[in-house]
């Protein structure tokens, strides 16, 4: 069995820099998107209100503008995944000052919000969440990984504005220090932490374990893993296209970001709109726990994190099983699933 330490993602910061006062690209002709493709089906759920589908607020609009730079693929997506992770960790009706995401194993993509007049300084989450997973879709779906910039609606009134973008030369050196000069950094950028979860919400590391032929759970608990997240992924059954795998991670982040981080997963399964490829999570075997640990949802957002930083290092995309344990108990599993 091979396991790998995967650091925990915190690349997502808050910036304090006004829109203006960042080098504007160009950009092409502003295009709408039609938004039915981010609703997904769900099952075996709580119930959101809406008649067992989830999706986005329909007063909720994006228009695109292209800015026809090209940008690898896997580093749009992954930074994606990065920023929707973190978000989810946050209060889905809360508010947050501008961000900027940045991966750095995959730091020549990076995703900025920017507020917009009506709103200053802040932008609710919900609407920075369904901006990333609204272009993410787009790039799968007409191949257009490029920069872009969007405009963000409410009711038809622009509530904020999200780039992605090659980073400038200074984000990249400020990005890359190892001296540990954190406050040149904040002098410089402006850049601010993310609000720090509870105590109960953080997971100190968070281990991947693999294994190709099967998936064995006896004897991966040590002293030094004790309070910590370990997600086993089995990659087996079919190849999946990158569209096939992000869909459905990017689909649930968006699910489970509804949910407050310390409650109870209900087992779900979500099914993404014109999509062959659904994921599922539950119980561990379908089993509510009666003891600490239980399974609750900041363990499934942490896990669609994981798994996507781990299909990428592996160079391929899979279907997979998972296996959640905490303290060395298992609490959770689940799958992601063609047909």
């Amino acid at each position: 069995m091979v396991t790998l330490l995967l650091p925990l993602l915190l690349s997502l910061a808050t910036s304090s820099i006004k829109g203006s006062s960042l080098p504007k690209p160009s950009f092409g002709p502003s295009m709408s998107m039609n938004l039915s493709d981010l609703y997904s089906s769900i099952t075996n759920t709580t119930s959101l209100g809406d008649g067992g589908s989830s999706g986005i607020d329909p007063r909720f609009g994006v228009d695109f503008q292209l800015g026809g730079i090209p940008l690898r693929p896997v580093a749009c997506l992954m930074n994606a995944v990065n920023a929707m992770t973190n978000l989810a960790l946050q209060v889905f009706s809360g508010n947050v000052r501008p961000i900027i995401a940045r991966l750095r194993d995959y730091s020549d993509v990076e995703i900025r919000s920017e507020t917009s007049t009506l709103s200053p300084g802040l932008t609710p989450i919900r609407y920075i969440l369904w901006g990333i997973w609204s272009f993410a879709l787009f790039m799968i779906q007409h191949d257009a990984f490029q920069t872009m910039r969007l405009a963000l609606g409410f009711n038809g009134v622009t509530v904020g504005y999200i780039r992605v973008e090659k980073p400038d030369q200074q984000s990249l050196s400020l990005a890359g220090r190892t001296d540990g000069s954190s406050a040149e950094s904040l002098n410089i950028r402006s850049d601010v932490a993310l609000p720090a979860t509870a105590p109960s919400e953080t997971l100190e590391n968070i281990t991947i374990a693999s294994n190709s032929t099967s998936l064995s759970l006896t004897n991966t608990t040590t002293p030094s893993n004790a309070g910590n997240l370990r997600v086993f992924i089995n990659p087996i059954g079919q190849r999946l296209t990158i569209g096939e795998f992000f869909i459905p991670i990017l689909a649930s982040l968006d699910y489970v970001a509804r949910f407050p981080s310390t409650s109870p997963v209900a087992g779900f399964i979500v099914h993404p709109a014109n999509s062959d490829t659904w994921i599922e999570f539950r119980d561990y075997h379908g089993q509510p726990r009666r003891e600490a640990p239980f399974f609750e949802y900041h363990l499934v957002t942490r896990t669609l994190g994981a798994l996507a930083d781990h299909m990428a290092n592996l160079e391929g995309w899979r279907e997979a099983m998972i296996v959640m344990q905490v303290n060395g108990v298992s609490v959770g599993d689940g799958w992601i699933r063609k047909g």
